[in-house]
């Protein structure tokens, strides 16, 4: 079975700030983060009471407002929160939900395409409708994709079979429909799995003193018919299923403790590609 990747691309919060502005243009912006700091300290600690009173204003919904404003009038770009940023703000949030492209699906990305040229307004009036759809839609997505899995990772995979998966997700496209994003994680998964085995037969070769100093062994890219061992194979499958569990755990505490600061990070870098990620 053989595979062709690409390791070289990385996850969109990966930049670094470079400190490259004057001091004017520093003043404006630190100030601007400060602001959006202490008054997010004051809303989580209660100190303002706007959160402990009946009908109070949500803290995200007060934040965007107080963003909206500084973007437009601290930050040292100065950049218009126009129709040409609602678009490349929504694109890079959708890049911070699913940037491997697992689990949205095309029909997902044209229902986003409607709020392209609304997310300034959402964000000036405190409005976190976008957010919250494209959040409840990746979950929803989430959830069909871990109906799933198990079931695939139940039965043993042909690891004799070539088949072929790109894992740039800048050369894929978005899956069409459920069907073809099941058939995506078949072979994400039979992929995980082939690594695996061939990790595991690495280790016992070399406990068994069977392994042979050659390339081929080193670096196998397929499994020849009839070698396969049902055992390895099997061990490899629960290994891939234990990773997933935490994954998928991982993932879900992640959307529901930091989506808003991911939401906001999305509008900061469009303004500034170098700017410092809000802290989560």
């Amino acid at each position: 079975m053989k595979y062709k990747f690409n390791r070289q691309f990385t996850h969109p919060t990966g930049n670094r700030y470079h400190n490259r502005f004057n001091n004017r243009h520093g003043v404006r912006f630190a100030g601007f983060l400060l602001l959006i700091l202490g008054l997010g300290f004051l809303l989580s600690t209660g100190i303002t009471g706007l959160n402990a009173q009946e009908g109070a204003i949500p803290k995200e919904k007060l934040l965007s407002q107080v963003i909206h404003s500084g973007l437009e009038r601290w930050h040292y770009s100065a950049k218009r929160l126009d129709d040409s940023f609602s678009a490349k703000a929504m694109d890079e949030f959708v890049n911070y939900l699913d940037y491997s492209k697992r689990f949205f699906l095309e029909s997902d990305i044209r229902e986003f395409e409607q709020y392209s040229d609304k997310l300034d307004d959402h964000l000036a009036i405190g409005s976190t409708q976008v957010m919250d759809n494209a959040v409840g839609r990746l979950e929803k997505r989430m959830n069909q994709v871990m109906g799933f899995y198990k079931e695939i990772l139940a039965k043993p995979f042909d690891l004799t079979k070539i088949e072929s998966l790109e894992l740039d997700p800048e050369k894929r496209p978005y899956c069409s429909n459920l069907d073809e994003l099941k058939e995506y994680w078949r072979k994400t998964l039979k992929y995980r799995t082939l690594l695996h085995y061939i990790s595991l037969e690495k280790t016992q070769n070399a406990k068994n003193k069977k392994g042979k100093k050659n390339k081929a062994k080193k670096k196998p890219k397929k499994i020849s018919a009839g070698k396969v061992d049902p055992k390895l194979e099997e061990k490899a499958r629960k290994a891939v299923l234990k990773n997933f569990k935490s994954v998928f755990n991982r993932m879900s505490q992640s959307l529901e403790n930091d989506s808003f600061s991911r939401y906001i990070n999305a509008m900061v870098r469009v303004c500034d590609p170098h700017s410092n990620d809000l802290p989560s």
